[in-house]
């Protein structure tokens, strides 16, 4: 079966329907206007570590390719989310020999800072070079890809935009980015 893991970071806030009754919510409902769905995790990473960056921790999370390696990928999630939300993706692609590593950024999920609050845009393109640098020693013998979602997605293009070409991924991937 399934492994399924329930840990508050694996809890997504969705405002209540009126279509539903009470019974439908697992939180105290009578208490707030929000509910809490825990996200079920299907597939667990093969390790989570934290990496030091400027005063705060980045909560990093990486699925080994299983079988013949074939890319290293590095995803960002988008705003209010976490990697925790994303942890069948990597188990996916890690079955399909791509070795993916996930984290969350500065004021998201498991990672240091204020919540949703980032000082300069900056910290976000650096965070994601220390994880680069991270998932790349790991890896180096692969092609290496980045992948970003929504806000994550704007952290992707603008990390491809301004860094040193010998440091590019070989694969840019942008789903709904959050773009002007």
């Amino acid at each position: 079966g399934l492994h399924a893991e329930t840990r508050p970071e694996c809890w997504r806030r969705f405002l209540k329907s009126a279509s539903l009754s009470a019974a439908d919510y697992d939180s105290r409902q009578e208490q707030s206007p929000w509910y809490f769905h825990v996200m079920q995790a299907p597939s667990l990473p093969d390790f989570e570590t934290r990496l030091q960056r400027t005063g705060l921790d980045l909560h990093v999370e990486h699925f080994r390719a299983k079988g013949t390696e074939r890319l290293a990928l590095v995803t960002i999630h988008g705003f209010s989310a976490h990697c925790g939300l994303y942890r069948h993706v990597g188990a996916a692609l890690a079955s399909a020999g791509i070795a993916v590593t996930q984290f969350d950024c500065r004021g998201h999920g498991r990672s240091g800072g204020r919540r949703g609050h980032v000082d300069d845009f900056s910290d976000y393109l650096d965070d994601l070079a220390l994880v680069v640098e991270w998932a790349r020693a790991r890896n180096a013998n692969l092609p290496w890809a980045l992948l970003g979602h929504s806000m994550g997605g704007a952290i992707a293009a603008a990390f491809a935009l301004e860094t040193d070409n010998t440091k590019l991924p070989g694969r840019l991937v942008l789903a709904a980015p959050w773009l002007r």
